[in-house]
């Protein structure tokens, strides 16, 4: 009978170990996935400002200024650079409104961003 105690609490233990390792796995990707989301935005501001530096670099964009493709690699770091705080804060709600939205799945798009912002975690 000891032996059979011993190998249940054993499985038992095990199985709770395997779900803690699910549930530590599962956190992994979720941390990691936002990371990548943050490596990117702080990406997308630098290489607008790049390809514009290689352009200029590479032809001679002053006198055809006047020319639409030219102006538009100029206009495209003005208008990314400051939208890297926008895309940070995007990121950052991202978990607690996905959260939100998971325990409210009826409601609208602005009562769940209004719940993640004010609110805590969700019920």
């Amino acid at each position: 009978r000891t032996v059979h105690v011993t190998v249940a609490n054993s499985r038992r233990h095990n199985f709770d170990r395997s779900d803690s390792n699910e549930r530590q796995e599962s956190r992994l990707r979720l941390v990691s996935s936002q990371c990548t989301r943050y490596a990117l935005a702080y990406l997308n501001t630098i290489i607008w400002p790049l390809l514009c530096v290689i352009v200029d670099r590479v032809t001679d964009p002053r006198g055809r200024l006047g020319e639409p493709q030219f102006f538009i690699i100029i206009l495209l770091p003005y208008m990314f650079f400051p939208l890297q705080g926008f895309l940070n804060f995007i990121i950052f709600i991202a978990p607690k409104y996905n959260a939100w939205k998971h325990a409210l799945p009826d409601e609208h798009f602005p009562y769940i961003l209004r719940c993640a912002l004010i609110m805590g975690d969700p019920p």
